[in-house]
């Protein structure tokens, strides 16, 4: 909230409010030439967010004035969608004509439309999880009929849901989906496709078919094709890829970081351009000629919402070698509001700019119902040139066949492409001859040369001989062009073997990448195998780069070409394993064999395909022969099958080789577990005895991964060296556990000099709890009971998962000399599977512990684990529970839910209280929880909304929630699935607010008597069914409860002080306080620093305040326990510690006396390190002065401020 009211504070600092549409415009700095035109405005639409064109020149329009709303926070989208909502797709007639338009309504009750697409008479409408056909089928001019296309697509993030639809040259209609939207997409075939994260994809006009096009990029609002069918696209974070050509089947690094195939080459930036902000939204070009003053002709445009601005870039070059170079600005805006979201070229050759209009660009920046989001205002404005002739553009749609083919050669893109759209649609088939003869004059532009093949391939009329033909064509847009149409058209592999020229053969990467997808599409002829095969270049990927996006590896020129290549040959081999593994069987000598057999590279790719271990053996006889760098891949497959003919010989060559050694090991590991020849075997091994001193980790990972307890000596060196991290050491010395040869003293040795919770340390405790030397284990269990309690548990699992272990665990604790609180009934259980033999001492030692400890609820993170208690909620309320995390606390561990609109839990390890996406976190701890910790957890509410939030009953914040709503449906422990482990126990709900006092000394009171009135539920014992795998345990390491005398005597306690405090004269306290408490804290920067410093202690209150003094060791913070330091010479030291490095700690001693000068302690010098459990500070601080001296002296403590 505090966020939220900080932006509030700037937006109300910077932003004049709203103007009205020509006071914006007079705000708009323009490209000289240019002028601004309003197309519509408030109050004929509200939140346009993308508009489009049909073939009659109309405008479509969809609102978006429901946004933002995410499926991931709120189960309101979702009823939304189902229910509709009070959005519009919007026809505005001859949009180029005048200003401040009236629009017809097509259609409404619809929620966030993030896409139109107009067709004839019908709209392909994105809502929700569907793309939806709407008809017009009365010709009313409005919808009728509503078709569900597409389903399945992912609704968590409202702005990255299906958007910017587009006619492509293939026919299909492209379209991307953002970041975080997670989709199963099912199309009206029923077959379903995976398609997460950010990815272009395609499907079909009928829904019949849906695929993904290209992976990667981090929401892509941009995409655009040039004259010659050549794709840009854009990614809207600005990290290089701001306008990028698009290449079918394309990755780019991105969220979430998949790829068409794992072996898909990554593509490279084509700019080190930055346009400024995190959220361009859309790219425009025109084809037409001379509509645009320079330096603009032939540019590409940039929405960019966030920083107000129009931008042009012009490109250079072409394919892989494309750059882009910036050009003048064509717009900006100083008016804070002014929010380009998408641009797109009407009919007229004018850039019509969908502007938001508002303050708040991003969904994120604020609360989703943040007050300042406008939810009403919305303008498109035209921008054209203001000294070119006004271009009345026809209506297409009544243009008869003759000038539909002139259309295509018409100079204004509008036409050429409405002409191209409506021949197909028309099915206009008696018009392939003259599109033939079009596509086939080289005196006529590229441009109507491709609309014709376009036109054709819709038509499904690219014959042989027009394929043929125009492969000899110079232009390769041209020659991909044919190829495309020609296997649209149904060619059969007998007439791709026939064609001449061979696309396959082709000069140009994207015309032997659309015939290889060709060919591969031709059935199952067994020849295909080799076709695909044949000419198979060596892989490269020496030309790379490093992305600015998630420091991706991407490659570029010649490497990136080869690679494309090969990917497009596997995707077309995968489906054909059979007849691949026939292929390899054929002896390449034989009369009749295929001719790509007998290349190397070829049986290389193949082996790589079949990835068993007759793929193995052809990718390292290839490689043995030709000497070639190996692919990670193929080093992979080898080491997968080491024991296969011939690979183990292949593998020993590549440990000749540093570089080769070193990707040799990471594809053994990639592999592991792997079985190795015991001569190779040895041969590794002596490479990597040399690297404990130059790489210690790359010999750690490899003697673990690939089991090579051959190098136990090393990997003791790297745990005995002080010089080593202790990262390092400590996984060294995990290996050596795994091969039983970690060294008992040294783990002794390791855990007593270093300071408990530690990594190595903490390794070195594990290790003694699996030795097999039961001393060993014995002294791990004297150790566990100083450790930190979530080691503590996992070393009594440890223990207790091996013989040795458990028979010396339960000796000791038959002799009484461990604690209760670690044998948990899970301990004594695995003590009964590991012992059977001694089931009667198990036995008798549970019945002495007898019912030692409470009941917990224990909660280990599964999808539904929860207790369900249906729980209704309002002020006034209190929430308290004892609460205990594993490591690792956040979101996913809570008290109290109902998803999507409350949530009590404990992200970054503070406790929260989160009230849906509207008003997001209300409240939030400034303490954190502890891991493995038992923490008292209250949160109390008053009937006006005042919110307190107590830990260990001290107030750690509060804060007024004005019209605190309320919930239902909650239940207990729910919260976002996936955490380790939660116990719970004493979870009480009370249906008033308890005071300050109550809680504070109620916290330990265990309630078994007789059940307060005002109790609404305890557990455990009240009734809530466990969900998932939430169940009930009992728990000895709880914290203990105090029964009705005890809370009595505590209480009274409690009151004799604060009645003291109430009549302590705080003048008086002063002197006390300098005598007693100076001497280990500070106050305005005067005193020692053992302790936390006390300025503002009286802002805690009585209650707080009593609880520290009276009990200090309750609620003691980890940086404020008392460390003991036992040394070499039998002496200790005893105190806070301060600072700690690789060769020292440094301490505050402590004693009676209080603080003493800090003293630098040398860890040669230490003989073991433990954490006491109690608090720096003494026990029975008031009760060592006079009563009256105690009173001022609380008062005294009160009063400071």
């Amino acid at each position: 909230m505090k966020c939220a009211t900080l932006l509030t504070c700037a937006f109300a600092f910077q932003d004049p409010g709203p103007l009205a549409p020509e006071a914006e415009r007079a705000t708009f700095k323009l490209a000289p030439g240019f002028v601004a035109e309003l197309v519509i405005a408030e109050p004929a639409a509200k939140k346009i967010v993308d508009v489009a064109f049909d073939d009659a020149g109309r405008m479509w329009a969809v609102t978006a004035s429901e946004y933002p709303l995410d499926g991931n926070e709120d189960s309101r989208a979702a009823e939304l969608y189902a229910r509709g909502g009070r959005d519009q797709v919007l026809v505005v007639e001859r949009p180029w004509e005048g200003e401040a338009k009236s629009p017809r309504v097509f259609a409404d009750g619809l929620a966030m439309p993030m896409s139109v697409l107009p067709l004839e008479h019908a709209a392909l409408v994105q809502h929700g999880s569907e793309i939806l056909r709407l008809d017009d089928t009365d010709r009313d001019g409005r919808a009728d009929k509503r078709e569900v296309l597409l389903r399945g697509f992912g609704i968590e993030d409202s702005h990255l849901l299906p958007h910017r639809f587009l006619r492509a040259p293939d026919g299909w209609v492209y379209m991307a989906q953002g970041a975080f939207n997670h989709s199963n997409v099912v199309d009206r075939s029923g077959r379903t496709t995976r398609f997460d994260y950010c990815k272009l994809a395609r499907f079909t006009l009928d829904g019949e078919r849906f695929e993904v096009l290209g992976v990667g990029l981090n929401n892509i609002w941009g995409i655009a094709f040039d004259a010659r069918g050549e794709f840009l696209i854009q990614e809207a974070n600005d990290m290089g890829f701001g306008v990028i050509p698009f290449v079918f089947g394309a990755t780019y690094p991105g969220i979430g970081q998949d790829r068409l195939r794992p072996y898909a080459p990554v593509q490279p930036t084509a700019t080190e351009l930055r346009f400024g902000g995190t959220g361009l939204s859309g790219l425009a070009l025109t084809t037409s000629a001379g509509v645009l003053p320079a330096p603009f002709e032939g540019a590409v445009f940039v929405a960019n919402p966030i920083e107000r601005k129009v931008q042009a870039v012009r490109r250079v070059g072409s394919g892989l070698e494309t750059r882009f170079e910036m050009l003048p600005e064509l717009l900006t805006s100083s008016d804070t509001r002014f929010r380009p979201v998408a641009i797109h070229f009407g009919p007229d050759d004018g850039l019509y700019v969908v502007d938001w209009y508002n303050p708040i660009i991003s969904h994120n920046e604020v609360p989703r119902t943040h007050p300042d989001r406008d939810r009403e205002r919305t303008r498109v404005w035209r921008l054209r040139a203001s000294n070119a002739p006004r271009f009345e553009p026809p209506d297409v749609t009544r243009f008869d066949a003759r000038a539909l083919v002139a259309g295509l050669e018409s100079p204004r893109m509008f036409v050429q492409r409405a002409a191209w759209r409506q021949i197909v649609d028309r099915k206009l088939v008696e018009l392939a001859p003259q599109l033939k003869q079009l596509a086939l004059d080289a005196s006529k532009p590229v441009a109507a040369r491709a609309l014709a093949l376009w036109s054709l391939e819709g038509l499904r009329s690219v014959d042989a001989q027009l394929a043929s033909a125009m492969l000899r064509d110079a232009d390769a847009a041209l020659r991909q062009a044919a190829v495309r149409g020609f296997a649209s058209s149904g060619a059969t592999l007998e007439q791709w073997l026939a064609l001449d020229p061979q696309p396959l053969l082709d000069a140009d990467l994207e015309v032997r990448c659309e015939a290889l997808r060709a060919v591969a599409a031709c059935g199952d002829d067994e020849r295909i195998v080799d076709l695909l095969l044949r000419g198979t270049p060596a892989p490269d990927e020496s030309e790379a780069v490093i992305c600015e996006q998630d420091r991706t590896r991407a490659l570029r020129g010649a490497s990136l070409a080869v690679m494309r290549e090969r990917m497009w040959r596997r995707i077309g081999l995968e489906s054909r394993v059979d007849a691949l593994a026939k292929w390899m069987g054929v002896d390449p000598e034989a009369a009749g064999a295929p001719r790509a057999r007998n290349e190397p590279e070829a049986r290389a790719l193949a082996g790589l395909v079949l990835g068993d271990e007759r793929g193995a053996v052809a990718v390292a006889r290839t490689l043995r022969a030709s000497g070639r760098k190996a692919l990670p891949e193929e080093l992979a497959l080898c080491a997968r099958h080491a024991a296969a003919p011939g690979v183990q010989e292949f593998l020993s060559v590549q440990l000749l080789n540093a570089e080769r050694t070193s990707a040799l090991l990471d594809a053994l590991l990639a592999a592991a577990p792997v079985t190795l020849q015991e001569q190779f075997r040895s041969n590794l091994v002596d490479e990597l005895s040399m690297l404990h001193l130059d790489d210690p980790w790359r010999l750690v990972n490899a003697a673990a991964g690939l089991e090579l307890a051959e190098l136990s000596y090393q990997l003791d060196d790297i745990v005995s060296s002080q010089f080593e991290g202790d990262a390092v050491r400590a996984a060294a010395l995990r290996t050596l556990v795994k091969f039983g040869a970690a060294s008992d003293p040294l783990c002794i040795e390791l855990y007593d000099r270093a300071l408990p919770g530690d990594e190595l340390g903490t390794e070195a405790l594990y290790a003694l709890c699996v030795s097999r030397e039961g001393e060993a284990v014995r002294s791990a269990l004297e150790r566990l009971v100083n450790a930190p309690p979530f080691i503590a548990r996992v070393g009594m699992q440890r223990v207790t998962s091996t013989k040795i272990g458990s028979l010396a665990l339960l000796d000791v604790a038959l002799g009484g000399e461990i604690e209760t609180r670690l044998l948990e009934p899970r301990v004594l259980d695995a003590l009964r599977s590991a012992l059977p033999e001694r089931a009667a001492d198990i036995d008798a030692l549970d019945a002495r512990l007898g019912n030692v400890g409470r009941d917990a609820l224990v909660l280990s993170g599964g999808p539904d684990d929860y207790f369900d208690a249906d729980l209704s909620l309002a002020p006034p309320f209190t929430l308290e529970a004892w609460v205990n995390c594993a490591q690792g606390i956040e979101n996913r561990e809570g008290l109290l839910a109902a998803p999507g609109q409350w949530d009590f839990n404990f992200s970054g390890a503070r406790p929260r209280l989160w009230l849906g996406p509207a008003r997001g976190d209300v409240l939030i701890s400034r303490r954190s929880l502890e891991a493995g910790r038992w923490t008292h957890v209250a949160l109390s509410a008053s009937a006006d909304g005042r919110l307190r939030l107590y830990l260990d009953g001290e107030l750690d914040s509060d804060v007024l929630v004005k019209d605190f709503p309320s919930a239902s449906s909650l239940d207990v422990a729910r919260t976002t699935p996936g955490f380790p482990e939660l116990r719970i126990t004493e979870w009480r709900l009370w249906s008033r607010e308890r005071s300050p006092r109550e809680i504070a000394l109620g916290l330990r009171r265990a309630f078994d008597g007789e059940r307060p009135a005002d109790l609404r539920l305890r557990l455990p014992g009240d009734a809530a069914k466990p969900s998932g795998g939430a169940r009930v345990e009992r728990s000895r390491d709880v914290p203990a409860l105090l029964d009705d005398e005890q809370h009595r005597a505590r209480s009274e306690r409690y009151e004799r002080f604060a009645a003291l405090a109430a009549a302590g004269d705080s003048s008086r306290g002063a002197p006390h306080f300098e005598r007693t408490c100076m001497v280990c804290h500070a106050l305005g920067g005067r005193g020692e620093s053992v302790g936390p410093p006390l300025d503002g202690a009286g802002a805690r209150g009585i209650d707080s305040l009593l609880a520290a003094v009276l009990e200090p060791s309750s609620a003691v913070e980890a940086g404020y326990r008392e460390l003991r330091v036992d040394l070499v010479d039998e002496t200790s030291v005893v105190g806070r510690l301060l600072s700690e490095s690789d060769d020292s700690l440094t301490l505050q001693p402590t004693s009676s006396a209080g603080a003493s000068e800090p003293r630098v302690i040398d860890r040669t010098e230490i003989a073991r390190v433990r954490w006491s459990k109690l608090s720096i500070m003494p026990e029975g601080l008031l009760e060592s002065l006079a009563p009256a001296d105690a009173g001022d002296l609380l008062a005294y403590l009160l009063s400071i401020r």
